[in-house]
């Protein structure tokens, strides 16, 4: 039996950087990829490894939190969309997070939960004739994504 879940429920939510920090839902959310790692591969091949079978040798560099993309059904006069696009003009590093809903958890808190700094670093509206005004988001992550 398969244990794959429905993404439906997933919360994309922002945080409003207080010292106790208090997380609200970015409205409308239709598509959400991330957070991702990737990390550098750095080439570390010399004479004396290319003697040991003519291969290359790498080992990992540093790591990169990636970005966090997502679309939503944009409403450019509401206040959490408004924050996006203040926060990315202002250059701001804010904290998200991301819920990952599990139907079989005994409890909301043991849905999965990963928590990011990150900059916003796009915010693309898209309006085409007969359809629902858009926009897709990029967030930049900085830092270690944190999961529980």
């Amino acid at each position: 039996m398969s244990i794959a879940l429905v993404a439906s429920g997933t919360l994309l939510q922002m945080g409003d950087g207080a010292s106790a920090e208090a997380f609200t839902t970015v409205p409308e959310v239709t598509k959400l990829q991330g957070p991702s790692v990737k990390f550098d591969i750095l080439d570390v091949t010399s004479h004396s490894s290319i003697a040991t079978g003519n291969f290359r040798e790498f080992i990992p560099g540093l790591s990169d939190g990636d970005n966090i993309a997502f679309d939503l059904n944009w409403k450019p006069s509401n206040t959490i969309h408004k924050d996006l696009r203040v926060g990315s003009y202002a250059r701001e590093r804010r904290n998200f997070q991301v819920i990952f809903p599990d139907p079989d958890a005994i409890s909301p808190a043991a849905d999965t939960t990963v928590v990011s700094e990150a900059y916003i670093t796009q915010i693309q509206p898209k309006a085409d004739i007969g359809a629902v005004l858009t926009a897709s988001c990029t967030l930049k992550v900085t830092g270690t994504p944190v999961w529980s």
